[in-house]
């Protein structure tokens, strides 16, 4: 069956005669201002996190990580010292899941896992999981 607006087209009696435009929404772009910028800034440096500032400022966060880096602005990471994976690894053995572990440090679980695939340390399988 052929799309209506394209029947139209083929039809030779609805020739010549012009059909009404269906509206198509457009993106709606945000532009911030230097001042607006600036805000980011702060905000960021403040410990607001990119999703934060794409909410309150109505951008898209990578949008939001583009304004930072245009400005110069390090980005923070949530990257874990040697310490800190012994004691992941340590708190990992010990029967805490990545979940766990990840909400102690304030990272994604599956970051605790990457980190721990690193440093050696065999992963449970994940409940409900088997292996094929």
């Amino acid at each position: 069956m052929l799309h209506r607006s394209l029947t139209r087209v083929l039809d030779p009696s609805c020739r010549g005669h012009p059909q009404p435009r269906s509206r198509v929404r457009k993106q709606v772009q945000t532009r911030l201002t230097n001042d607006q910028v600036d805000a980011l800034i702060v905000a960021y440096e403040t410990g607001l996190t990119l999703e934060e500032l794409a909410s309150a400022f109505a951008v898209d966060p990578g949008t939001a990580a583009k304004h930072l880096e245009r400005q110069g602005v390090a980005r923070r990471g949530r990257k874990l010292t040697e310490e800190q994976v012994t004691e992941a690894a340590e708190l990992y053995r010990a029967g805490w899941s990545l979940s766990q572990v990840g909400e102690k440090y304030g990272v994604y679980p599956q970051s605790i896992g990457y980190r721990l695939k690193r440093a050696e340390v065999q992963l449970r399988p994940r409940p409900g999981w088997h292996s094929a």
